[in-house]
């Protein structure tokens, strides 16, 4: 197996407008009050809090394996809520999980009649499988640090090739773009398997 590791990049994908979030105000460790859709707040329905100081958490998706499932939080400190004023929090939301891309060059579709990638974070949180069914698809996994990868490919005569791999820090906000191809070796004639990280 030949790799390649180029930079891996921060994901870029920004919340769009129609994402209802959830907004938690804590006081200490105590969860005072919640909605489910930021979007209800307005001037005229806020959440009504006593006066104090709070910790104001936003948040869209859970922090769980899945495709096109992004998971953002924001969390703003020391909020001070005073009597009889509207306060205001903005909070800056991130994905707080890794995006996962996979892409299978020409060389290997048409040289294996099946071809996967299984990628996980290294716990028991389950994976997702990239297969010729749902290439183009952006899987999410939690950011623990780890990212594992198999690769399983067969070709027509039903025999298997299987090989692995991993990342450690690995951080929230990272895009591992996983790219596989075949190379030929001139001097033997055989194939060895290119990985490609972007």
């Amino acid at each position: 197996l030949g790799r390649d590791d180029a930079v891996i990049s921060k994901a870029i994908t920004e919340p769009s407008a129609d994402m209802a979030f959830k907004v938690e105000v804590y006081k200490g460790n105590e969860l005072v009050a919640s909605t489910d859709d930021h979007r209800k707040l307005t001037e005229l329905a806020p959440l009504t809090l006593r006066v104090g100081t709070y910790r104001v958490v936003a948040s869209y998706g859970d922090n769980k394996t899945g495709f096109d499932a992004p998971y953002y939080v924001g969390v703003s400190e020391n909020v001070v809520v005073e009597r009889d004023k509207v306060t205001k929090s903005e909070i800056v939301c991130t994905l707080a999980n890794v995006m996962v891309t996979v892409n299978f060059d020409e060389t290997i579709k048409s040289n294996f009649k099946s071809y996967s990638v299984f990628v996980e974070d290294g716990t028991d949180n389950g994976g997702l499988t990239f297969s010729a069914g749902n290439l183009g698809a952006t899987g999410y996994i939690p950011a623990t640090g780890i990212l594992e990868w198999e690769l399983a490919l067969e070709k027509s005569d039903g025999t298997p090739y299987k090989t692995s791999g991993a990342y450690d820090k690995v951080q929230a906000r990272q895009h591992f773009n996983l790219n596989f191809s075949l190379e030929e070796m001139e001097e033997s004639g055989y194939g060895a398997i290119r990985l490609e990280v972007n």
